[in-house]
């Protein structure tokens, strides 16, 4: 008969607002004894508030998280585990809620995070990103919680899924410059990136990150030279995959406008040259590539004229495209 109700309460909601009567007659057994209706109620009142905004606000207001919170604690069934993370990335999406109001929501995010299961963490690395995609106060509420060693074992992970999970979270906790940002630096983040960030699948949300740290201090900079990661990235200029390309726009204009006429010497090193020069000829990069050679150039000139005349040798049209 529960399940039969559940369904009905779903067929519903997905042809018109959720009937916050109904809902709250669903919501209680989310604490109760028994792990498969605990499941299935989960699942329920994920798709139901999937459906729009009104409804997701109507099961987001009936749930009380810490009674939820204290259940989970018990739950032995992986299914059941998953039926909830469903339940909570769904809550947690777009539009962007208030801390005040994800507050209560957070700690059991963050207890999900110890799960082992793929499916689980990735729905919760999710969760979590929605809330604190660029907003400071939830990245450091999200922060305050000690979640950057577990995000890094998640990053170390053989099981690629999870890795990229762990990246897109790190991606989005750096995405505004805060003090905290240095937990993730002393874990060694670059390095252990270093060895994977050319893979498919994690090679862009490399590239956010290193844009991420580049806008910090000086520092965080000079960690980004030192760790081996600009060759690759500055290689993704020239990628066919528009989303990985832009990407490595972003990483790239940061580190060059960031860098020190020293730190742009090293950055010659890499393959930018080549990289910018190539993108003149397309109208659709020929702008990001002369302010970018212009910037580069006007640092370069001043304080080391043998390589400066080096690049006029090698890349004779350079400073007449950047100039124009």
């Amino acid at each position: 008969p529960l399940y039969t109700a559940l369904q009905d309460l779903v067929s519903k909601s997905k042809r018109s607002f959720a009937d916050q009567k109904s809902v709250s007659i669903v919501v209680p057994r989310l604490y109760g004894d028994n792990e498969e209706v605990v499941g299935l109620s989960a699942l329920m009142l994920g798709d139901v508030a999937a459906f729009c905004t009104g409804n997701r606000d109507c099961v987001f207001g009936s749930i009380n998280f810490s009674r939820l919170f204290d259940r989970v604690q018990s739950i032995t069934t992986t299914e059941t585990v998953r039926n909830i993370a469903v339940l909570l990335s769904r809550l947690a999406g777009l539009p962007s809620r208030s801390l005040y109001i994800v507050q209560p929501l957070l700690p059991l995010l963050v207890h999900l995070l110890a799960q082992t299961d793929d499916l689980v963490l990735r729905l919760i690395c999710k969760a979590l990103g929605s809330i604190c995609d660029n907003r400071l106060d939830c990245i450091e509420a999200v922060l305050n919680l000690k979640v950057a060693p577990r995000i890094m074992e998640l990053i170390r992970s053989e099981t690629e899924s999870i890795s990229v999970a762990g990246l897109y979270l790190v991606g989005t906790l750096t995405s505004q410059v805060t003090p905290r940002m240095c937990e993730f630096l002393d874990l060694d983040l670059l390095a252990v990136i270093q060895p994977i960030g050319m893979r498919i699948n994690t090679c862009s949300h490399v590239a956010w990150i290193v844009h991420n740290i580049a806008c910090g201090s000086a520092s965080h900079l000079q960690a980004i030279y030192d760790c081996g990661l600009l060759p690759g990235v500055v290689d993704m200029l020239q990628s066919n995959d528009d989303c990985l390309q832009a990407q490595a726009m972003r990483a790239v204009a940061q580190v060059i406008n960031r860098s020190t006429p020293a730190q742009m010497t090293q950055l010659l090193r890499t393959n930018v040259m080549s990289a910018l020069c190539g993108m003149l000829s397309d109208e659709e990069y020929s702008s990001f590539a002369r302010s970018n050679l212009n910037v580069l150039l006007s640092k370069v000139e001043p304080v080391d004229q043998h390589l400066f005349q080096e690049l006029l040798s090698q890349y004779p049209n350079a400073v007449d495209w950047a100039a124009d």
